[in-house]
């Protein structure tokens, strides 16, 4: 999935409106796209369309909300949140719809962010093993199942792999400005001690690069080639 597409997502949005009712709506939310679909959220329930907006169908129908969608590498695949049991974990659904397949199940919120380069494993962020409230740590899990494999033991919050999964864009805590998480704090503007940086992590190597901008909100890191996009309050 190229960077360009995702930027298209949300004025596709806007086209998708006309197709799901009569009149405009504004709940369309988290757009993810593929080479041929754009998935999004819309009043707590998984749709997904055409790329231009036609055919939009609901691929679950649940009264649990789900949120955080993310396509496969190859677009087959989405992975989401959702807490069908009280719990909110990773499941993962086939874009012609079906039964979603529940990947995680530890009692914390499993949040997805993305998936390997490979399309073999779903990256979630999960505190299981931190007591940083405001952190997490990044993990994957293999859609064939089995126990979540930690990525690396520094703080992460969210973020993204490039597309070969060798670097790691990413933000280590989440932001005042939290209502952009599903929060209810706004803090736009915010020149605190809780402004996050975006960090671009080589695992292999164990370098860090941090992209300058102390006591500004960066947020959304998305890897296009070899730049990072993001968003930011820094120039107000």
């Amino acid at each position: 999935m190229s960077m360009r597409s995702k930027l298209l997502a949300a004025l596709l949005l806007w086209s998708l409106a006309g197709f799901l009712a009569a009149e405009p709506t504004h709940l369309l939310r988290q757009p993810t796209v593929s080479a041929d679909h754009v998935a999004f959220v819309y009043a707590g329930d998984l749709w997904i369309s055409d790329r231009d907006g036609a055919d939009p169908r609901r691929l679950t129908t649940s009264p649990a909300e789900e949120n955080n969608p993310h396509f496969s590498p190859d677009g087959r695949m989405i992975a989401f949140a959702a807490d069908y049991e009280g719990n909110t974990d990773v499941y993962v659904i086939g874009v012609d719809g079906g039964n979603p397949t529940r990947l995680t199940w530890h009692p914390g919120s499993d949040i997805p962010v993305g998936w390997s380069a490979d399309g073999e494993s779903v990256a979630f962020a999960s505190r299981r093993e931190t007591d940083h409230g405001r952190s997490a740590q990044l993990y994957h899990v293999a859609l064939e199942g089995g126990a979540p494999v930690r990525q690396m033991e520094a703080r992460f919050f969210r973020g993204q792999w490039d597309s070969a999964g060798e670097r790691l864009a990413y933000i280590d805590h989440g932001p005042a400005y939290n209502g952009l998480y599903g929060g209810t704090a706004g803090w736009r503007g915010y020149r605190g001690g809780t402004t996050p940086s975006i960090r671009i992590l080589d695992p292999t190597s164990g370098e860090v690069v941090a992209i300058p901008g102390e006591r500004v909100n960066d947020l959304n890191p998305l890897w296009f080639g070899d730049y990072v996009l993001f968003l930011s309050d820094r120039d107000d």
